[in-house]
């Protein structure tokens, strides 16, 4: 657990040099992202003491890169605030963060206000409810250039009923929720949504997403969500799992409703990195052969063996035209060094 804004630095350095290098944005650009999206106090302001969920290891930064038919994408994912035991003092500056992202995306006001009415339907911001959200109620995402944001928010909601309130958000925020309502009820007796997302950088674009767990074993044929059907899935199971087998743990699955329209437009399977447990060199070739066989665009090679960073997920998708993505995650290598 890290205590100091600049333990958090230190322990994230590595992870920035690596995005600078594999983005080829400046170092100064992407340390600029990245302070924004960890809103950290300065030594000596507020208690210390939070933690993080945005890794497994409790760091609260992650970049990612999004590899389709629209070139290479890049983001950071960062949890604000983290170091902070005060749960309401925490929440402010998140929340301060999230309303100055979403008041750069001037033509996005009704995204800025989805984003807005998905935290009042998920969050209750009281002080004794917020104390119970050990690691912070909701994270935030943003590309390293141009204009975009996800906002992820916890599904375990203290004294509340987490299906109630996601239905509640459903029905608030989609035109027409039953296809987001039918997956909800779907998955309730084999899967645990974990969180619930708004992501996009205009109204047209963004969307409502939920993401889950496998309690049990389950065929994605069974899911619910059409998309899962497709062979596409399977596919990628079979390469990139190779003789490798994860538990029902290992796999996070996600579904992404129009914001516009309430319409199933993706859905993408995710298999955890540390499960996979690969060489540097066998995540490189299983990288190629992705790119190759789905006619994705070429990404610089990774060097994993340079750069004090460890792959967190591995992830395919497809959207409700059949492209493919493939999204790679990154998170720092933990220290374990606490400050």
């Amino acid at each position: 657990m890290l205590y100091s804004s600049d333990a958090v630095r230190s322990a994230v350095a590595p992870l920035l040099g690596f995005v600078s290098q594999l983005s080829g944005v400046t170092s100064a650009d992407v340390g600029r992202v990245a302070e924004r999206l960890l809103a950290l106090p300065p030594e000596g302001e507020g208690e210390r003491g939070g933690r993080s969920i945005v890794t497994g290891e409790g760091l609260p930064l992650e970049y990612s890169i999004s590899v389709s038919h629209k070139g290479l994408r890049h983001r950071l994912m960062g949890d604000p605030a983290s170091v902070l035991s005060s749960a309401p003092e925490r929440h402010a500056r998140a929340r301060h963060t999230l309303m100055s992202l979403c008041e750069e995306m001037q033509s996005s006001r009704t995204l800025a206000e989805a984003c807005h009415g998905l935290l009042r339907h998920m969050v209750r911001a009281d002080g004794s409810t917020l104390s119970q959200y050990p690691a912070g109620a909701f994270w935030l995402a943003t590309p390293l250039t141009g204009a975009g944001i996800a906002l992820f928010i916890s599904a375990d909601i203290p004294e509340g009923n987490p299906r109630d309130c996601l239905a509640q958000a459903i029905i608030a925020l989609l035109p027409t929720p039953a296809p987001a309502l039918r997956l909800l009820a779907a998955l309730q007796p084999y899967a645990r949504v974990v969180s619930v997302a708004l992501e996009g950088s205009t109204p047209e674009n963004a969307r409502l997403k939920l993401y889950w767990r496998l309690r049990i074993p389950r065929r994605l044929s069974e899911m619910g969500v059409p998309l899962l059907e497709h062979n596409g899935y399977s596919d990628f199971l079979a390469v990139a799992l190779g003789r490798r087998e994860l538990s029902a743990d290992g796999f996070l699955i996600d579904a992404g409703f129009a914001l516009t329209s309430g319409d199933l437009v993706d859905s993408k399977l995710f298999l955890c990195g540390h499960c996979l447990n690969y060489s540097v060199d066998e995540w490189q070739a299983l990288l190629d052969d992705l790119i190759a066989r789905y006619k994705l665009p070429s990404v610089p090679a990774l060097g994993l063996q340079h750069h004090k960073v460890d792959i967190s997920f591995i992830c395919f998708g497809l959207d409700n035209a059949h492209r493919p993505r493939l999204n790679l995650y990154f998170k720092p290598r933990h220290s374990r060094q606490s400050g």
